[in-house]
């Protein structure tokens, strides 16, 4: 058996308080990454493929990749991210895929 993929990622938002958006992510052992459609369009994508097209089209495939990979990551990969302290974090992805709605 090989060693779990491993990824880093950046919990940035647009929200007034990012350490708030840290401490949420925490507490409810979650983890996320992309924007939400209501960025680039009025309904709901019909799924990841429309969402991820929509994501492209809006602001390119340099900005997407951890979109993709989040996505595309097997139940088991390591995730690791640090807090606004400089701490930092390792996560293992437990569950499936779900796309979160606005």
């Amino acid at each position: 058996m090989g060693l779990p993929a491993l990824y880093k990622i950046n919990l940035k938002t647009d929200a007034a308080d990012r350490a708030a958006l840290v401490d949420y992510c925490l507490e409810k052992s979650i983890i996320g990454v992309g924007w939400g459609p209501h960025y680039f369009r009025d309904d709901l994508p019909t799924g990841f493929d429309d969402y991820y097209a929509g994501v492209k089209a809006t602001w390119g495939t340099k900005t997407t990749g951890p979109v993709r990979w989040l996505h595309d990551a097997d139940i088991g990969s390591l995730v690791w991210f640090r807090d606004l302290k400089g701490n930092y974090y390792l996560a293992r992805l437990t569950a499936a895929r779900r796309a979160s709605r606005r």
